[in-house]
């Protein structure tokens, strides 16, 4: 009788042990993913997207072979050529969820050989088939990198001394945002809805640092330990931050800032170039890891693929877990169909 009542305890604690292992595994499901084809617009041969939102619309360039870029809005399967300002080339750099698109645009055509490409480009938005300037802060070049649901935009634009610095651009208005002491230049990349902004600015010395602005307060974010400069890419409605840091004879490390603390997104191999790119409500990160676009999920790398060849990158996530990015020379987007 001993001998049995020992032996269903035993069976017992064999099946709970199980179910306890079963749902920490099935608690760290990686989500699988197909990727496809975006396409260009008409005529084109290359195209990267770097923005998805939560309906799915898609923003990015498409390049034509002799090298001239349009920004373009793929909505409904139709994919849009947002036109410019008045100069050769636009670029798409994020889009909310209303569908407004901002990035850069050229504002005069045939420019001189000697001058660089992007000399007169200009910060823009695009809502209801209309482009607009959004400006500069006196100097000849902006740059629009992200816009919030309140139509909140954020970038960089050069002031009349010729530096860049970040800018708020609030509806009306284009406002330059405070910046970390000692630092000549600053550049905002990424924008929540509560309107929290993250950038880089730097020094005379080029030595770069992350910084979080909030309601006129700017500061510094964390390093690793074995780094001194960090650039901040993007933010969630929950205030994590995504990015990378780098270092004079240390490759780009990609990073997540949470409650103040810095956190290791790219250890797993050594040498190693990683940059953390976007994140989504959810906490999924995604970047690039070796040239190699990657989703960072409970703890694990995934790599998603490629269109065939060995280059991917992958540059937005929206909340259902969609990301567009490039591969190869296409741009492209990476389905969820499964989790593993």
């Amino acid at each position: 009788m001993k001998n049995k009542i020992s032996l269903n305890i035993t069976l017992i604690i064999v099946i709970l042990a199980a179910l306890i292992l079963t749902q920490g595994a099935s608690a760290k499901k990686t989500t699988a993913y197909s990727v496809t084809d975006l396409g260009t617009l008409p005529g084109d041969s290359f195209s990267i997207a770097r923005a998805i939102n939560k309906t799915g619309q898609v923003a990015g360039d498409s390049t034509d072979e002799y090298g001239h870029t349009h920004a373009f809005l793929k909505s409904k399967g139709a994919m849009i050529d947002l036109g410019t300002l008045g100069g050769d080339n636009s670029s798409a750099k994020a889009l909310n969820d209303r569908g407004q698109v901002v990035g850069r645009s050229g504002t005069v055509a045939n420019l001189p050989d000697n001058l660089p490409p992007d000399t007169y480009d200009h910060a823009f938005l695009w809502q209801d088939g209309a482009m607009t300037d959004l400006g500069t802060l006196g100097g000849t070049y902006s740059v629009a990198e992200a816009i919030n649901i309140r139509g909140w935009v954020v970038g960089a634009s050069t002031n009349a001394d010729g530096y860049p610095r970040a800018f708020l651009w609030d509806g009306s208005r284009m406002v330059e945002l405070e910046m970390i002491q000692g630092d000549i230049a600053s550049h905002a990349y990424g924008i929540n809805d509560r309107g929290q902004v993250v950038g880089r600015s730097w020094n005379e010395s080029d030595e770069e640092h992350a910084f979080l602005w909030e309601d006129g307060v700017v500061r510094i974010l964390d390093t690793l330990p074995e780094y001194h400069f960090a650039v901040a890419l993007a933010i969630n409605e929950r205030g994590l931050i995504v990015g990378y840091c780098h270092d004079y004879e240390k490759s780009e490390r990609a990073v997540l800032w949470k409650d103040g603390t810095v956190i290791d997104l790219g250890a797993r191999s050594n040498p190693v170039i990683s940059m953390a790119r976007d994140i989504n409500d959810r906490g999924q990160v995604v970047g690039y890891f070796n040239d190699r676009a990657y989703l960072w999920e409970n703890g694990d790398l995934l790599d998603l693929g490629t269109l065939g060849g060995g280059y991917a990158d992958a540059y937005s996530i929206n909340d259902h877990g969609k990301i567009v990015g490039v591969s190869e020379i296409r741009a492209v987007i990476w389905n969820p169909t499964k989790s593993k």
